[in-house]
């Protein structure tokens, strides 16, 4: 039977997956197309420094994903899903984006809620006995 923190620990996994390949496509798409003008709201940076930003931590969710799927750097995943987290809710709740319409706060809090789900994963990767051989 599946344990609660092996299924946790999938979908954070998956969630992280897709995160990377989201992080590195868009920065993927704007190098290739020539265009370094990505705007996204929620964070820090904007243009050219928002497409190096956006491949850099594609490619430390990239790892920190299989590093710990594969029983290292645990800490360092569980630090990486916080670090989403704390980025998440600083964009969306504290910081000057502004919701236009009532589904990009709906939409808002799902990405908030599923980041929290992937980092309770997260913690139990890191809190995981490790598998006897």
């Amino acid at each position: 039977m599946l344990s609660v923190g092996f299924i946790m620990r999938v979908f954070s996994y998956l969630y992280n997956a897709i995160l990377a390949f989201f992080l590195l496509g868009v920065s993927s798409l704007a190098w290739g197309s020539g265009q370094h003008n990505l705007n996204i709201g929620i964070l820090p940076w904007e243009k050219a420094s928002l497409t190096y930003w956006m491949f850099a931590l594609g490619v430390v969710a990239v790892l920190t994903t299989l590093a710990s799927i594969f029983g290292k750097a645990k800490i360092v995943y569980f630090l990486w899903n916080l670090l989403v987290l704390v980025m998440l809710v600083k964009g969306f709740v504290f910081s000057k984006y502004t919701f236009t319409d009532p589904a990009q706060i709906k939409l808002a809090c799902w990405l908030i809620g599923l980041t929290l789900l992937a980092n309770i994963g997260a913690w139990f990767a890191w809190r995981a006995k490790p598998a006897r051989a």
